[in-house]
């Protein structure tokens, strides 16, 4: 068959179900079958030329592997390799016959050949693509992981002898260049000078990075080209509030049609949230190119691996099953917390259920969390709602290693408070509006710096506060409950970022009496949202489920 035939049968199959797949990827090939309806429309903007995709898949067979039982060999495209190769090169605007899609994020587990492709396009960018002065860098958080990309597209080269003849290609230890066309190719690890026109930029292992400045600054100067293209190639990672996460979060909802995007390209292979990690199955499904770049019986062990050693499970869970897990050994399953999520959820809706405020303050130049704890009776059981807000001193957000918190501020989901230190006089007055507008009990708080908040908060709103203590036996039982609601579903929350984050950043142990400890792996790895919840719940559970909203009680 040829490249069309092999990527239509095999989009065929994964839109059937006989082809295993996680939603991502159906959906990522739905679109584009629902944009090839669309384009037999003569006013749609795009068309699918495909003899200009099998051009580059045409490119890529020709190339050799480098390493490995498939040395010196042709490097042949499979099956599923091929059907996103088609998609991503295959798509045109109908006026210009340019490439459509000027942005790329494709997510795999480890092993299952992105580098070898990614080196083989950076290639076809370099030589074939038409573009004069053609600029390719391949940019990492390190010159290692960026070899990474390029150290096969040059070990190709290197073999591949008539094609170095053919283009005059001069290797050199870490650059191609093409005199007759004034190309290049190299690997990068900082934004570099002013003045640069990538025509391919390939951001590898994004996961990886703290900051997205290469990966601007390279989108930034590609204004001059014609059909430039931005390439992150990554696998899934254990940060969830970096920007790969970010980027992995809008292929997401672009994918569910949240938004368009058109120039975005977005494949992601993994698990499904209800899928059963332990099995056979699971191992096929997240990764396409099993039996071929990585090996059944490997990944079979990882997964014995896996299930013997808590420890090593998320490492493994990241890696091969392409799972976002934050911390080394994280204590909340992602998947269920954010089944307990509703972004349409409001604090208003609550007027008439008992509130508890938590409060954590920390110290004064970090965030601080105040989260109203709803509770509201439910066929005889309770439920319980949490409204979480977080403060930061805009120093901090502003900070350019921070983009994560930047992006919270921008859309709302974190207060910037003025200055290197929190302005608790804005946490005050928001906790009186909350006084205001619910019916709170109490103001739950820990020792650390909340002494004076505390005591204008009940001078003004003659509200109870009562100090949490933050010992083990205070919390344990507390902290147990939160994460049996959450597995229930009795826990409701209102989908803010900046919680989910400070949930996956707990890690959890139990002591020799059975206490369960919580704390975080990492000082930037923020948990103030659950101990501020926390704080609330341990109150909370103390009441009895009749109990009047205005009637203070005793732990």
């Amino acid at each position: 068959m040829g490249y069309l035939d092999t990527a239509n049968q095999y989009i065929d199959g994964v839109l059937s179900g006989s082809i295993l797949a996680c939603k991502y990827v159906k959906q990522c090939y739905q679109r584009h079958r629902n944009d090839l309806e669309k384009s037999k429309d003569p006013n749609y903007l795009y068309q699918f030329d495909s003899v200009k995709a099998e051009r580059v898949c045409q490119f890529l067979e020709l190339l050799p592997h480098v390493k490995g039982k498939w040395a010196g060999k042709k490097f042949i495209l499979e099956p599923w390799q091929a059907a996103y190769t088609m998609v991503l090169f295959g798509w045109v605007h109908r006026d210009t016959g340019f490439r459509r899609f000027r942005f790329a994020y494709i997510e795999l587990p480890r092993k299952d050949g992105k580098s070898l492709w990614a080196a083989g396009v950076s290639l076809y960018f370099l030589l074939a693509d038409g573009e004069v002065g053609a600029e390719v860098y391949i940019g990492s958080t390190n010159l290692q992981q960026s070899f990474e990309v390029f150290r096969p597209a040059k070990q190709m080269v290197e073999k591949f002898t008539a094609l170095q003849r053919r283009f005059g290609i001069e290797v050199m230890t870490q650059s191609l260049i093409v005199p007759s066309t004034g190309s290049r190719m190299l690997p990068i690890i900082s934004v570099g000078k002013e003045g640069s026109a990538p025509s391919l930029f390939v951001a590898d292992e994004m996961h990886q990075w703290t900051s997205d400045e290469l990966y601007d600054a390279q989108q930034t100067g590609m204004g001059s080209r014609q059909q430039p293209l931005a390439l992150v190639i990554t696998t899934a990672g254990d940060n969830i509030a970096s920007p790969c996460k970010m980027m992995h979060d809008d292929v997401d909802k672009m994918l569910a049609g949240v938004f368009e995007r058109d120039n975005l390209f977005g494949l992601i292979y993994g698990l499904d949230d209800d899928d059963d990690w332990t099995t056979e199955k699971a191992i096929y499904k997240a990764n396409p190119n099993v039996g071929v770049s990585v090996d059944l019986d490997y990944l079979k062990s990882q997964q014995q691996i896996a299930l013997q050693n808590s420890g090593k499970r998320n490492r493994i869970l990241t890696r091969h099953f392409n799972v976002w897990c934050n911390a080394s050994s994280s204590w909340m399953s992602l998947p269920k917390w954010s089944a307990c999520g509703d972004a349409a959820l409001i604090p208003d809706a609550f007027k008439d259920c008992v509130c508890w405020i938590g409060l954590d303050l920390a110290a004064k130049i970090d965030m601080a969390a105040a989260v109203k704890l709803f509770r509201k009776e439910i066929d005889g059981q309770a439920h319980y709602y949490i409204f979480p807000r977080f403060y930061l001193p805009s120093d901090r957000t502003n900070d350019p290693s921070c983009q994560h918190y930047q992006k919270w501020v921008h859309d709302g989901h974190l207060i910037a408070t003025p200055g290197n230190v929190i302005d608790y006089a804005t946490i005050q007055d928001d906790l009186k509006d909350d006084a205001k507008k619910y019916k709170v009990l109490e103001l739950d708080f820990d020792e650390w710096g909340a002494e004076y908040l505390r005591q204008q908060f009940h001078a003004e709103t003659k509200i109870a506060t009562v100090q949490v203590p933050q010992a083990v036996k205070h919390l344990s039982d507390p902290a147990k409950e939160f994460e049996a609601l959450v597995m229930s579903g009795r826990l409701h929350h209102d989908a803010n970022p900046v919680m989910t984050w400070c949930v996956s950043n707990v890690v959890a142990k139990y002591d020799k009496h059975d206490n369960l400890v919580l704390d975080k792996d990492k000082p930037e790895n923020k948990i103030d949202g659950v101990d501020a919840t926390l704080n609330a719940l341990a109150r909370a559970l103390a009441a009895p489920l009749k109990a009047k909203w205005f009637k203070p009680f005793q732990l």
